[in-house]
């Protein structure tokens, strides 16, 4: 009893344990797929997006929920960045309430994250602060690695707003982390946003190093997006100092970069760029087109910021070629989406332009409106106040960094002291060891001369053993080799009298087995002649049947025919009024037609013309029906090939047979006969997109249609081979030797 429930124990262990290897692979597995969709993310959007959307369909099979909310939200992010923003927010919820269900707080502060960048998106500012907040509370909880995306992303919706010194005191609180955990795509991400703050500023060279630090980031990992991003970002304050053939060079490595993941957002600021280009050539009409096609992505994406933008740059242009109507229009449309998207420097700029073009177009009053709000607004963005807390912000942030250089420099020099005193420690207590392991050899070497002498009293004592068990071996050597005689010779006696029976049970074995194998040859020579006269009879049957319906075919056609002809003309020639004629005539009609009908079931008229000619006839009927399409495709090379009438008349009524099968109980709309000559066989294949059937049950078939079909292909030495699946079709391929 114990011992079977140690055995009960033991396989429930073993099973737990296999179970648990078998979790732990693929649970590893998952992981280094989750690795490889990151990967193409950047370069390879669709490829990311087919295997995280396969991969969650796998994880929700075998049950690893986790899993199965990691990718349902890898695939979020891809749809996002894929511009698919709709699709991202189910994928997005989705996984949220999986992470709900299992306490996952790290998924669910993601979750948050990813639609507060939706709602960003969708200019619902308050909602994705509040989304951000929830992922950065959260993380701040869990002291998740991901806590420097948070301050990132709660910077980006304060300098949407324009208020920078708020955004780069959150960006500067995000570096450290990011930079502690090595995250290189955040490292760069606040890098680049940094240099946007300092952008606004003015500060040109500073922010151009700080796009190029992000661009080496990006070109590392492949981020194809992010680097067109970066090149866009350079070519604009290339474009403020006027170094245009700079910005040129710069606007075209972002679109080539762009155009490589379809990156509509950084495409469309390229093009708003390049039109800022024109503007400052005083190409005014350039500059309208191409900022054009950038405000038409821009409003495809719903991109409120970029939209602005491009409408503001329009404005200019339009007012440069006193085409004030047009400016009017864009810039209202431009001052509507900023303020409703607090969109203050954008807003700002509206108020300038439509100030001008007012001056311009001397409507003095409205000029002057405008400018009010204007400089009322300006006052708020931008103020010797918020310079110097931004320039305060990142001298506290680069005094701290170096402060945090110079302690760890310390902490390494107080470790190397440490290092040096355990040294010295060590090295005395080794000399210490030493003088003890000496004085244990010399005890161990004493010990060592007793030993030996010891073993050379125990050597010579083994020696005179040694000399005993020679001498007795010596004695049972002898005996052996008597009692081995004895037994040789016993041996020899058995194995003569065991050979002689053997050589007589051989000889009967082999005696029966030579009779029984001339009777069993006997046997199958005489059933392979059956079989072969069974064959050439049937072979004789079918054709002497088919000659015989050739010959009462010609029959009825040649004589019966044409006397019912002669009949027809004899009768016509008597009172066309009497109605007994008439109804003579008619009847005369129908037997002739009747008779055509039986000639032509025993053999078919078109037949005449040959056995394609007579498929083709077929093929044409069932055509002109309207319900099945027949398409018939003859080789050229089977022009060549000859057939005797009996074979055409067999091959005719086996293509008859399967398309009627087809037509009636497949329920076909189309079927496809090809002939063509393969190994000198000619082979007829012939296909339908009907129902389909179980192809087992043939040989369980009560109708005489498959039996003709069988029987025909067989006694022409063919084979028949047929291929159906339901709701998919038939494929019946016959060869018949040419």
């Amino acid at each position: 009893m114990i011992l079977r429930a140690l055995l009960v124990f033991l396989l429930i262990f073993l099973s737990n344990e296999v179970f648990s290897q078998k979790q732990k692979e693929r649970i590893d597995y998952y992981e280094g797929q989750l690795k490889l969709i990151n990967s193409l993310r950047s370069t390879k959007p669709d490829s990311a997006y087919k295997v995280a959307n396969k991969e969650t369909k796998s994880a929700r099979q075998e049950n690893l929920v986790l899993y199965e909310g990691k990718f349902l939200l890898a695939q979020g992010v891809i749809q996002y960045q894929r511009e698919k923003n709709k699709e991202a927010e189910l994928l997005y919820n989705s996984a949220l309430v999986i992470f709900k269900k299992i306490g996952d707080l790290s998924g669910e502060a993601k979750v948050y994250s990813n639609l507060g960048l939706l709602a960003r998106e969708a200019n619902a500012i308050e909602k994705a602060l509040e989304l951000q907040n929830k992922a950065l509370q959260i993380r701040l909880s869990i002291n998740d690695p991901l806590l420097a995306t948070s301050f990132n992303n709660i910077a980006a919706i304060y300098y949407s707003k324009g208020d920078y010194p708020k955004s780069l005191e959150l960006y500067l609180r995000g570096l450290p982390v990011a930079e502690k955990n090595g995250d290189k795509p955040m490292i760069s991400n606040i890098i680049n946003n940094i240099a946007l703050i300092y952008w606004k500023q003015n500060r040109y060279q500073e922010a151009f190093e700080y796009f190029e630090k992000c661009l080496y980031l990006e070109k590392e990992r492949n981020d194809y997006g992010n680097i067109a991003g970066s090149y866009n970002n350079m070519a604009g304050i290339k474009i403020n100092l006027d170094s245009y053939d700079e910005a040129i060079k710069y606007c075209k490595e972002a679109i080539s970069y762009a155009e490589k993941v379809n990156a509509t957002k950084q495409l469309a600021r390229s093009y708003n760029l390049l039109g800022q280009l024109e503007y400052r050539k005083k190409n005014y009409q350039s500059s309208i087109n191409y900022e054009l096609i950038g405000l038409e992505k821009r409003r495809k994406l719903g991109d409120h910021s970029g939209m602005s933008r491009s409408l503001i740059a329009l404005g200019e242009s339009y007012i440069e070629l006193k085409e004030y109507i047009e400016a009017e229009k864009v810039l209202l449309e431009g001052l509507k989406i900023s303020a409703g998207s607090s969109l203050l420097k954008e807003k700002e700029s509206c108020y300038k332009l439509l100030g001008n073009l007012y001056n311009r177009s001397g409507n003095w009053e409205k000029a002057n409106n405008y400018y009010v709000l204007r400089d009322a607004l300006k006052d708020s963005l931008f103020n010797e106040s918020n310079s110097k807390i931004i320039f305060d912000l990142q001298t506290k942030y680069e005094t701290s960094k170096k402060e945090a250089q110079i302690f760890l420099l310390n902490k390494e020099n107080d470790i190397k002291a440490l290092q040096l005193n355990n040294n010295a420690l060590e090295i005395s207590k080794n000399k210490s060891l030493l003088t003890t392991q000496q004085q244990q050899i010399t005890i161990n070497g004493l010990e060592l001369s007793n030993k030996n002498q010891a073993l050379a009293n125990q050597k010579l004592d083994a020696q005179k053993k040694a000399q005993d068990i020679k001498t007795l071996q010596k004695q049972s050597r002898i005996q052996n080799l008597e009692l081995a005689n004895k037994k040789l010779e016993l041996e020899q006696r058995n194995l003569a009298m065991g050979s002689i029976v053997v050589v007589f049970l051989a000889l009967g074995g082999i005696s029966f087995s030579f009779y029984k194998r001339n009777q069993l040859k006997q046997q199958n020579l005489l059933q392979t002649e059956i079989y072969r006269q069974q064959e050439i009879a049937t072979k004789s049957i079918f054709e002497g049947e088919q000659n015989e319906r050739i010959r009462i075919a010609r029959d009825l056609h040649d004589g019966i025919g044409q006397m019912l002809s002669v009949v027809k003309m004899n009768v016509s020639t008597l009172n066309p009024s009497d109605k007994t004629v008439e109804g003579t005539l008619s009847l005369v009609d129908k037997t002739i037609t009747e008779l055509r009908t039986i000639s032509h079931n025993l053999i078919p008229e078109a037949l005449n013309f040959g056995l394609f000619a007579a498929l083709e006839d077929i093929c044409k009927k069932i055509n002109d029906a309207g319900k099945t399409r027949v398409d018939l495709n003859v080789a050229q090379e089977m022009d060549e090939v000859p057939l005797t009438q009996q074979n055409k008349l067999s091959i005719y009524r086996i293509v008859q047979e399967v398309l009627n099968n087809m037509i009636k109980h497949a329920n076909a709309s189309h079927i496809s006969i090809d002939i063509k000559k393969s190994n000198e066989n000619m082979l007829i294949a012939i296909k339908d997109d009907g129902d389909g059937f179980d192809t087992s049950k043939i040989d369980d078939s009560k109708g005489m249609g498959w039996k003709n079909i069988s029987a025909r292909v067989h006694l022409m030495d063919g084979d028949m081979n047929i291929k159906s699946e339901k709701l998919i079709g038939t494929q019946i391929e016959i060869s018949i030797p040419a």
